[in-house]
């Protein structure tokens, strides 16, 4: 059976076994740090399995060639990372605070991606970087790029929506300009692509809630920064839930309960602010770029018609142009429409 421990990431597979991954804690001599070790726990025998990683604490990763399984590789021993599973079945790992690639024996904060396949038993470094201590990259809001990616960071909150992308909020780690604090930036991924999409939120650590008018969505609304302790949740119809944390409204260092809803999916309404471009998130109802589970409204008299401009694609569940409205697609842009 695993040692005592705290702060470890955990999953749930479909067959309904337990999963469970590194930690603050005691290894096999009783030496208590941070730790690497995999275990599955089925409860229906009520019998743990060593899986893969270290018996010992304090180890550094293995990260191997990047988007290459193999079984040498691992993640270093970490504490507070981001955790998800996919609809194939394989469990995924974000970040934390801990050992990276490097040979030095400090810790240090992580922005590295991986994926443990159960039918292959093996690890593989998906994305970000094999050193630690690394800013963000932020790119262009709402728009997914190769050179994107979540500065390091621990104790970040998780959903996994019903398109089964990943989604990350806050924690403490590094913003776009190396300064270590607390982050309030909203992050995609999609396993599909490899790619990270900045969403919301800001680029710079320790910035206030923007709170609106209680119950009533705006643009602008964004909860502030945060570290630990926050809960997450998604809703049937696939709502981001937030509540509380520790975190940085007035004053700094507040201890919060907060409840904030994102609203991911249903309909999102075409305001055209920004541009033409169909692919950018600010000309869109809450900043996101519609998928394809999302109903879409264009809207008349907006100060941008939208555009699918060539050589882009676009996606929604389904479509209602308002009259007066206009949607011009372009010879080369694909418009994907899967209702």
């Amino acid at each position: 059976n695993p040692g005592g421990r705290y702060a470890n990431a955990t999953w749930v597979d479909a067959s309904g076994n337990f999963w469970l991954f590194g930690g603050y804690g005691y290894d096999s001599f009783g030496y208590f740090d941070y730790l690497n070790d995999l275990w599955k726990y089925n409860p229906t025998t009520n019998q743990w399995t060593w899986i893969k990683g270290d018996s010992i604490v304090d180890k550094h990763g293995i990260y191997g060639i990047q988007g290459l399984g193999d079984v040498a590789n691992k993640p270093g021993s970490r504490i507070n990372s981001a955790s998800w599973v996919d609809a194939s079945g394989n469990l995924w790992l974000f970040g934390g605070y801990g050992y990276d690639g490097s040979t030095s024996n400090s810790y240090s904060s992580l922005n590295d991606l991986w994926k443990f396949t159960p039918s292959t038993n093996q690890w593989t470094w998906i994305n970000g970087d094999n050193i630690g201590s690394n800013f963000g990259i932020y790119g262009n809001q709402g728009i997914a790029a190769a050179t994107n990616k979540p500065g390091g960071r621990e104790g970040s909150l998780s959903w996994k929506d019903s398109s089964g992308v990943f989604w990350l909020f806050g924690g403490e780690g590094y913003d776009a300009v190396i300064d270590v604090g607390s982050l309030n930036d909203l992050w995609k991924y999609d396993p599909s692509n490899n790619l990270w999409t900045w969403v919301k939120g800001d680029t710079l650590s320790n910035q206030m809630g923007v709170y609106g008018v209680q119950g009533i969505a705006n643009m602008a609304n964004k909860p502030g920064d945060r570290e630990y302790g926050s809960s997450s949740w998604i809703d049937g119809i696939g709502n981001l839930w937030l509540f509380g944390g520790d975190a940085n409204p007035a004053p700094a260092g507040s201890t919060l309960n907060d409840l904030w809803k994102l609203a991911v999916t249903g309909t999102i309404t075409w305001i055209g602010v920004t541009s033409t471009d169909w692919t950018v998130g600010s000309n869109w109802s809450g900043g996101l770029i519609p998928g394809p589970m999302d109903d879409v409204t264009i809207a008349a008299s907006t100060p941008f018609s939208p555009v699918v401009l060539n050589g882009k694609t676009g996606y929604c569940k389904d479509i209602t142009v308002q009259t007066g409205a206009v949607l011009t697609i372009q010879p080369t842009g694909i418009l994907n429409i899967s209702h």
